[in-house]
């Protein structure tokens, strides 16, 4: 069987192509046309990678390669199962060497499995866990932890309602919601990003690759959830909540009524993400939902000479620095201005 199998790598694939791949994993988002669409002008040159056998698709998923001044690298954003063969990794690594990339990153959101091999080159791999809710698999109020009940209980009786929205103006309040998060953890000491990506949120709405839902107290979004969505899952891509939805109860409310309203349309499973860093409070609440989690990595594979990773180090060094002087520099006029405007007041 090894034999017939064959690696697959298309620039800009058309839609066949994608259908082909979504219909292999039906539950992955990150696998679907609209996603592969809202993607587009964000990431890159997109392209489809996978393994084919007797001309069928055995396996695929998207990739986007990126072109930089001093460096070329490539993202595979959802590492399909792969049959029992070395032909993908293989085929990744012939395809790098033609295309002179540099760097690969291979990572796992919403990957059913990830079995990454060990490849020559040098890896820097990190492990890390999704939570996967069955959506299925009977009443999901059973699964709820006391606290998750305690907190949706409480969020009913204040009056809370879910929507569903992929207008612009949902839009903006769910970025909303991201910063007043971001602002909470940031307070307590937490490395936050400073982008919000709120362009990108837009396109996932408009091409169907993703889908609001908001809880909404006295007419105001307390609480907001992106999800991507596939034939027959979904995957919470960003959440928000500001200090009333944390109050009453709104972010644990949004996600079980999400959960509860996506089942009732057959969907299967509902990922809920990963966490990037140590949190068990995140864990925590994402278990409270009746989760199961899921072991995966995600790896970055260099294919750079010892010579280039070199000078794209010292690269990065330099501009570091004189990133640093500037905002000092930025900082000390700031601060003469205010002085100077001080002592004529």
């Amino acid at each position: 069987m090894s034999a017939s199998l064959e690696f697959v790598a298309v620039r800009e694939p058309g839609l066949a192509l994608l259908e082909e791949t979504a219909a292999l994993s039906p539950t992955n988002p990150f696998a679907t046309p609209a996603y592969a669409a809202a993607r587009r002008g964000f990431d890159g040159e997109p392209w489809a990678l996978g393994v084919s056998s007797e001309g069928r698709l055995s396996a695929g998923c998207l990739a986007h390669l990126r072109v930089g001044r001093l460096t070329r690298s490539l993202e595979i954003v959802s590492l399909p199962p792969l049959p029992t063969s070395d032909v993908f990794w293989r085929g990744l690594r012939d395809f790098c060497g033609t295309h002179r990339i540099d760097t690969v990153q291979v990572n796992t959101y919403g990957s059913v499995t990830a079995a990454i091999p060990r490849l020559p080159e040098r890896g820097l791999r990190v492990a890390r866990c999704e939570y996967i809710l069955n959506l299925q698999s009977g009443d999901l109020a059973a699964g709820l932890s006391g606290d998750h009940r305690r907190n949706i209980s409480r969020a009913c009786k204040k009056g809370l309602t879910v929507r569903r929205a992929t207008d612009p103006q949902a839009c903006e309040a769910h970025t909303s919601m991201l910063l007043a998060s971001m602002v909470r953890r940031q307070d307590r000491g937490e490395h936050v990003p400073v982008d919000f990506r709120h362009q990108e949120f837009l396109a996932m709405l408009a091409t169907g690759a993703g889908e609001l839902f908001q809880a909404i107290a006295d007419g105001e979004v307390v609480s907001s959830v992106l999800l991507l969505r596939a034939q027959r899952g979904a995957y919470s891509q960003t959440m928000g909540t500001n200090a009333t939805g944390m109050k009453c109860g709104g972010a644990r409310l949004v996600i079980f009524e999400a959960a509860r309203m996506l089942a009732d349309e057959g969907v299967e499973v509902l990922n809920l993400g990963g966490i990037s860093e140590e949190n068990p409070g995140l864990r925590e609440f994402k278990l409270g939902f009746g989760a199961r989690a899921v072991d995966l990595e995600a790896v970055e594979f260099s294919f750079a000479t010892a010579f280039k990773r070199s000078v794209v180090g010292a690269a990065r060094l330099l501009r570091s620095a004189v990133n640093t002087t500037r905002r000092a520099f930025e900082h000390d006029r700031s601060r003469d201005a205010e002085q100077g405007s001080g002592a004529t007041a």
